[in-house]
């Protein structure tokens, strides 16, 4: 609509890219890509052209929850076949074998199409050991002793193949997808890269030069600040996983031959296989025990670093100073150790009080009283039943506005309003969700993964489904006055110290002004 397109340009644009041939595609990349570059021009400073207009005064608005306009009514009285909930059996729809007795093989079979997804997964992260995400990176820099990095990006574009590899805090992923007939070629190519990477100290001054710049440009992004840096401090303190790393001094001593030997040594270790695609379980594990050799018996993996939670004795602010018109303020706390049985009233909890527009957090701050450009409540369950839940609230309004905003969040974290028609509301939008949502094709394996590390064996949307209709808005009340109200919280607030009222923020917790060094962890050049 915005663009001027029509509805049936749209759905005919596949068909018209269709008629276009290989020549016009490469005559048109001749003709507007001749330089072969791309130039980004970011001006930095205050813009002294910008005309500001006098705020206009708001005026808070009753909400009317229980009238509806002829147009939702019209809408609710259209027919519309509801759809079947469709949950995945994971013994059913995944095949369980193994390539050695250390690496299990997870296969879900493509019986629609000759594409592949593959997968090699280490439950070794950055908390296992700080370099593994850097040599990981290092991988896009460098190749083989057998192919340099050009052959092997040229190889892989030509078979249609795509690959990641990558760390996360706690696992690592080697991954390929395309076309099955080039899976074998394609898994060579990576493989030969994994057992022999070429070291090139230049390539990895490169990526240390890069690593730097992009730290130091992270201090100065505004969301990494509020949502990474100040978060991990106001939930770990002082030592948190995002601010424990690896030195830009230690950076620079790191010898390439480190990183290629960490490299080296990953298919020591003992990981799965997810394969998505169109090969048999007999097929897969054959060809992977005759192709690819591993010792007789896989290495466990290190000990992961572990982060003291803060549970907080009185509520805390943590403020970093920062040259914006808004200010965000988040509250969060750790809660109670995971329950698998508290699925269900979780979900319903989310979804009224701070799930969406029509939830009771939104309508409040920002509808009623337009307190806010974004606000939002939740109660979220970890990724690990090793871990507590956490509660949080969010709130990004004008420096102006912040105390207003502030007693606009205490109200509600103290006393959730009751609104059955929302609620009526959120148990259809909980449902219908759960009944057009389709986890299909390699998704299949990771969701089984998560929910393996939550101690299900079974698709826990089934327990949501099923349950949320026995759900009343007191079980809802219940659980906001026993998880939310009258708690002791960190909050996080980001703010120009020069256009909000900083002395204020007193009145919520005891104030602790953190600087930029605090939150990242390390120097900040210039």
């Amino acid at each position: 609509f915005s663009t001027g397109t029509s509805w049936q340009d749209y759905l005919l644009r596949a068909d018209k890219m269709s008629m276009l041939s290989k020549k016009e595609v490469v005559e048109f990349a001749n003709k507007w890509f001749k330089s072969n570059y791309i130039a980004v021009y970011k001006e930095t400073g205050s813009d002294n052209t910008i005309q500001k207009i006098q705020k206009p005064q708001i005026t808070p608005i009753e909400i009317n929850r229980s009238s509806v306009s002829a147009f939702l009514n019209k809408i609710k009285k259209t027919p519309s076949k509801q759809l079947q909930p469709v949950f995945i059996d994971y013994q059913k729809d995944i095949q369980f074998g193994s390539r050695h007795r250390d690496v299990p093989i997870w296969l879900v079979p493509n019986k629609k199409n000759q594409l592949f997804a593959f997968s090699c997964v280490f439950d070794m992260g950055s908390y296992h050991d700080q370099k593994l995400p850097v040599a990981l990176e290092y991988l896009n820099y460098i190749g083989s002793e057998h192919k340099s990095l050009e052959q092997i990006n040229k190889e892989l574009y030509k078979l249609a193949v795509n690959y990641k590899i990558y760390a996360t805090t706690e696992q690592v992923y080697i991954s390929l997808s395309g076309l099955e007939e080039h899976f074998e070629k394609a898994l060579a190519i990576i493989d030969d890269l994994i057992r022999n990477p070429k070291p090139d100290q230049e390539a990895l001054n490169k990526l240390v030069d890069s690593m730097i710049k992009e730290r130091m440009d992270n201090t100065l992004n505004k969301d990494i600040i509020f949502r990474n840096a100040l978060s991990n401090y106001a939930d770990y303190g002082p030592i948190n996983p995002f601010n424990q790393v690896i030195s830009n001094e230690d950076l620079r001593k790191i010898q390439a031959s480190e990183l290629t030997q960490l490299v080296k040594s990953l298919f020591t270790y003992k990981h799965k296989v997810f394969y998505f695609g169109p090969r048999t379980m007999e097929d897969l594990s054959q060809y992977l025990r005759k192709t690819y050799g591993l010792k007789s018996r896989l290495n466990g993996y290190p000990q992961p670093r572990q982060f003291p939670k803060i549970s907080p004795q009185e509520n805390t602010v943590y403020f970093v100073d920062y040259d914006m018109v808004q200010t965000e303020i988040g509250f969060q706390r750790w809660d109670e150790p995971f329950d698998p049985g508290r699925m269900p009233i979780i979900s319903a909890f989310n979804e009224y009080y701070g799930g969406g527009m029509s939830s009771i957090v939104f309508q409040e701050i920002r509808e009623a009283k337009a307190l806010a450009y974004s606000t939002y409540g939740f109660y979220s369950n970890p990724a690990k039943k090793e871990d507590p839940y956490k509660a949080g609230f969010y709130v990004g309004t004008q420096s102006d506005k912040l105390t207003e905003a502030f007693d606009a969040m205490i109200t509600l974290i103290e006393d959730m309003p009751e609104a059955e028609q929302n609620w009526n509301v959120c148990k259809q939008l909980i449902q219908q969700n759960i009944e057009a949502n389709r986890i299909t094709k390699n998704s299949i394996l990771y969701n089984y993964q998560s929910a393996l590390r939550l101690g299900f064996n079974h698709d826990y949307r089934k327990d949501i489904y099923e349950q949320t209709s026995g759900i009343s808005l007191m079980d809802i009340k219940h659980f906001h006055k026993e998880h939310m109200a009258n708690k002791k919280w960190n909050i996080r607030v980001i703010g120009s110290k020069a256009k909000l009222n900083f002395e204020s923020l007193s009145k919520y917790g005891k104030v602790v002004e953190l600087s930029l060094e605090d939150v990242f962890g390390y120097k900040i050049e210039k």
